[in-house]
């Protein structure tokens, strides 16, 4: 019986290892997360700081077309520029956003994997102990009906003798 408790409290251990491994994946996946919503900060903040640029270049666009007529082509030419740089832009983003919720959706299947694979380990070790009860009990009532047993008999040799 020591033995058994030996070896379950030995699975249990185990079992709060690789709990607590599981956590520390965990913890550096949100690490990970945290470092790649940083990124998308950063690429928000640069794109703000391409369109406050973008806006600036257009206000002197403006004031070039007064002064010279004959740049119109020019300034054509840097819109085109402009209008590439933002499709590239949203093309990367768009890009990263898909690279992220790709990973965000392989870390969930991971997780969910070894979350069914702990619950089903939990299960087991719940029947197990439920189990172990019952027998427990089946040995209570085993060890009462043989003392109930030897009292009649002691009573029947004494009624007898």
């Amino acid at each position: 019986m020591e033995e058994t408790l030996k070896l379950i409290l030995t699975k249990l251990t185990s079992l709060e290892e690789g709990q607590k491994a599981l956590l520390g994946r965990q913890a550096a996946m949100e690490k990970r997360q945290e470092a790649l919503e940083e990124r998308q900060i950063s690429m928000e903040k640069r794109q703000a700081s391409l369109e406050q640029r973008q806006i600036s270049m257009e206000k002197r666009q403006a004031a070039m077309e007064k002064r010279q007529a004959s740049l119109e082509d020019g300034q054509k030419s840097l819109m085109q520029g402009q209008h590439e740089i933002r499709l590239e832009l949203d093309r990367r983003i768009t890009e990263s956003e898909n690279m992220i919720l790709n990973e965000l959706d392989r870390v969930q299947e991971r997780f969910d994997t070894k979350f069914t694979r702990i619950e089903k380990n939990l299960e087991e070790i719940q029947q197990y102990y439920r189990i172990d009860r019952l027998e427990n009990d089946n040995t209570t009532l085993l060890l009462k009906l043989h003392d109930d047993i030897q009292k009649r008999v002691a009573e029947l040799e004494r009624k007898t003798a």
